[in-house]
């Protein structure tokens, strides 16, 4: 690929493919790859380079196909590199990552129950507490 064949524009197109395919507003999106959402907002039209760091979260938290990114070629998701990054871990391992989390969820369906269960129990002894936390959380970002 030489550097007449790579358009910011189509480049930015892609991006926001990605934001919409994870239902994700530019500041929810900003938020998640740590960046302003002017930034994101300059990507998305063509305005502004990405840098790396904002590749590998896009490939790391979100499971985002780096070469659907760069090349426009396939799909937005890359199940494939999701199956094999966990291929290499051991049931009873540490989980390191909300990635992690579902791809035991997705496959184990005690795994998701115990979950199921636990959030339940969590959430019943721990409402007031979490009911406040998520009020001065709303209020936060309302200012």
């Amino acid at each position: 690929m030489s550097d007449n064949d790579y358009s910011l524009e189509e480049f930015g197109q892609r991006i926001k493919a990605v934001r919409r395919r994870l239902n994700m507003t530019q500041k929810e999106f900003g938020e998640a790859v740590d960046l302003s959402v002017s930034f994101i907002s300059d990507i998305e039209s063509g305005r502004s380079k990405a840098c790396l760091d904002f590749f590998f979260n896009l490939a790391r938290k979100f499971n985002i196909n780096l070469n659907y990114l760069i090349l426009g070629e396939g799909e937005i998701i890359d199940t494939e590199s999701k199956h094999h990054s966990m291929s290499h871990k051991k049931v009873g391992q540490s989980i390191n990552s909300i990635s992690e989390l579902i791809w035991y969820t997705e496959r184990s369906p005690m795994m998701l129950h115990t979950i199921l269960g636990f959030a339940s129990r969590f959430i019943h002894e721990n409402r007031e507490y979490l009911i406040k936390e998520i009020e001065e959380s709303e209020e936060n970002k309302s200012s």
